[in-house]
């Protein structure tokens, strides 16, 4: 298991690249009302609260986290301005998830990596 000030870190990393991330798609693709938008502005949002709320992991908080960090990498596949978007994102979500999870959950966040590298067809934005 890892420390609290470990999972703080990690917490803390999530809400950098997740402000990062959008900065970028912002200075890109300005703020236009779409649901790309919407879907990087919750990931923000939910970011800044999961720094919050370390304290209080809970089964599933945990596989909310997987969730939501497999959706931002998904969007940063489909919808990156550029390429380093969803190789961070890839990374935090991998590197989360085999430090804080057991090995079925980590296997299985692989293989949903795995397919979306391989079959979401990217679609640049800018």
């Amino acid at each position: 298991m890892v420390p609290y000030h470990g999972r703080l870190a990690l917490r803390i990393a999530r809400l950098v690249l997740a402000v990062a991330c959008a900065a970028a798609y912002i200075r890109t693709a300005g703020f236009e009302q779409n649901w790309v938008s919407a879907l990087i502005a919750a990931y923000t949002v939910y970011s800044l609260g999961a720094v919050f709320a370390v304290r209080y992991e809970t089964p599933i908080r945990a596989a909310t986290a997987i969730v939501a960090d497999a959706t931002n990498f998904a969007i940063w596949t489909w919808q990156a301005p550029g390429d380093w978007q969803p190789a961070l994102a890839c990374g935090y979500l991998l590197g989360s998830t085999v430090l804080l999870h057991d090995l079925a959950r980590a296997a299985i966040t692989f293989a949903v990596v795995l397919f979306i590298a391989l079959f979401l067809p990217p679609g640049r934005n800018g």
